[in-house]
């Protein structure tokens, strides 16, 4: 029930605070946010390091679809639409540690209540460090889309070697 109540808190806020006139612009890494929790999906479905549980919903992959439909695009569009491009560095990186720790503690309430789980020694830690990593990479995305696929790409190949996930633990 959790994932449906922070997919129902990020289509209202988006819906109040996104740039809506501008959202073309947004696009783009909205859907990069989108494929690329896909791609988590389908290379770690097998041996996961987390997983949405079916909390509220009666199936696994109508949360991976409700993540990558409506909790990845709603909150990039959110980030993006009042980034502090014209800024000092200084607000840039308190914006982005604003979405990082709202990532994570809405991910420390889903772990709470079941919502999401941790395999393969995973730990809210890391998820701090990917989430970090997430905003970087978006804020990449719509200036550079090639720097932030070949980052994304790295991101995965090192969480391949570090968790030991081979060719034959993916289907």
């Amino acid at each position: 029930m959790v994932s449906v109540v922070f997919s129902i808190f990020w289509i209202i806020a988006s819906w109040w605070l996104a740039d809506w006139e501008n959202w073309m612009l947004y696009y783009p890494t909205m859907l990069f946010s989108m494929v690329a929790n896909l791609i988590y999906e389908v290379v770690f479905s097998e041996y996961p390091l987390w997983a949405m549980e079916p909390n509220g919903l009666p199936n696994r992959t109508l949360n991976i679809l409700q993540s990558s439909l409506v909790g990845m695009p709603f909150p990039t569009l959110l980030y993006l639409s009042h980034f502090p491009f014209g800024h000092a560095l200084v607000f840039k990186v308190g914006y982005m540690l604003l979405f990082i720790g709202l990532f994570v503690l809405m991910e420390y309430v889903a772990v709470r209540f079941g919502s999401i789980s941790y395999h393969q020694g995973w730990k809210l830690l890391y998820s701090a460090f990917f989430d970090i990593g997430i905003f970087v990479i978006l804020l990449v995305h719509f200036f550079y889309p090639l720097w932030a696929w070949a980052m994304s790409f790295g991101v995965l190949g090192v969480m391949l070697v570090k968790f030991k996930v081979g060719l034959a633990k993916m289907r």
